[in-house]
């Protein structure tokens, strides 16, 4: 578990949570060798005197060590979806057997007690809470099991058949959906408020799109003078080559505040010349899912050109403010503005348009 990486959907368990099951289990490991003392003293040698009652001792572990860590456990579980392999498998089963056959153990031990033992008020209730915490212990180990093995995506549930243990991935389109990568460039919002200036999106890549191809290369190219024109280019890479070729090109020109029309990349080409320009290049690569990334990740490179070349000292590039959205609309999300209701004229995703 410490070696999970940052990803889409799941990242590393946090440190508390490994500082804590780290230290429960070496708790686990000293009470487990003196209760097996204790159990061992109990069955074969009835008339030694232990310091502490068997039932009291296992209703301390039991509470202090198996409780939290199954819970923990369950916890995680119920937060992450991981492929389950057969020792995770086992491991569960383990678990359930043991809490029935401690409850069975404290059914037995109760009733073999002698008359004045059974009736004290301290034996009963220390029977009566570990019963209770070891049906705890066996619903939490239970819901590892369910968690680990049966996919669910809101109320739909499926049961990963025993063959697809060991060679199933979680499916990250399954996660994504509509999910899709925006970016905000100040230089865009001529004529926002202020306050706005960081609600104003532009869409840039799909994820699932992303997993397909996982090397997309995406450029922006504006000026600012009395009406904007923005163009944005989509490249992949060439079969066999490291060499990137157009795939997809969207112009758009303003019309009034904040409106867009779409042109001809024919009238984009102004853009070359313009001294009032700015470029942006986007490198997007998807990580493949791995053990320790389950849903793949995604890393970027960006440059960002004000001037005719770009700078070779890194310190004068401009970062790029990047997020994850969904859109609530799916109309006509092949575009990287948004359409308006007439379907003519585009606008900028703003937070109302936006699901984070």
């Amino acid at each position: 578990m410490s070696k999970q990486e940052k990803g889409i959907v799941f990242g590393p368990i946090d440190e508390m949570f490994l500082h804590a099951i780290l230290a429960f289990c070496c708790i686990g490991v000293a009470t487990f060798i003196v209760e097996m003392v204790y159990n061992k003293l109990d069955i074969f040698n009835h008339e030694n005197k232990c310091c502490i009652d068997v039932v009291y001792l296992s209703t301390i572990v039991l509470w202090c060590e198996e409780l939290p860590q199954i819970g923990m456990s369950a916890y995680i579980a119920s937060c992450r979806e991981e492929s389950t392999s057969l020792v995770q498998l086992i491991k569960a089963s383990l678990l359930i057997a043991g809490c029935i056959m401690r409850t069975i153990i404290v059914f037995v031990r109760i009733r073999s007690r002698r008359k004045t033992d059974s009736k004290k008020c301290l034996f009963l209730v220390s029977s009566f809470i570990l019963i209770l915490g070891s049906i705890l212990a066996f619903m939490f180990a239970l819901s590892v099991f369910v968690f680990s093995t049966i996919q669910h995506d809101g109320w739909s549930f499926k049961f990963q058949a025993s063959t697809e243990f060991e060679t199933s991935r979680s499916d990250p389109s399954r996660f994504f959906g509509s999910a899709e990568i925006y970016i905000n460039v100040a230089e865009l919002n001529k004529g926002s408020t202020q306050s706005n200036l960081n609600n104003t999106w532009l869409k840039m890549v799909n994820l699932t799109s992303l997993i397909d191809k996982p090397s997309q290369l995406q450029k922006i190219k504006f000026e600012r003078e009395k009406k904007t024109k923005i163009l944005i280019k989509t490249f992949l890479p060439r079969n066999n080559s490291a060499d990137f070729q157009n795939v997809k090109s969207e112009c758009y020109n303003e019309t009034s505040k904040l409106l867009f029309r779409t042109v001809d990349e024919s009238e984009c080409l102004t853009l070359i010349n313009s001294t009032d320009e700015v470029e942006i290049w986007i490198h997007f690569m998807f990580l493949p899912p791995t053990r320790y990334r389950l849903m793949g990740d995604v890393q970027y490179n960006a440059c960002h050109i004000t001037s005719e070349e770009c700078s070779e000292n890194l310190k004068t590039c401009t970062e790029v403010n990047l997020k994850y959205f969904s859109a609530k609309s799916m109309e006509n999300n092949q575009y990287h503005l948004k359409p308006t209701k007439s379907n003519s004229l585009f606008e900028f995703y703003t937070s109302d348009n936006l699901t984070p």
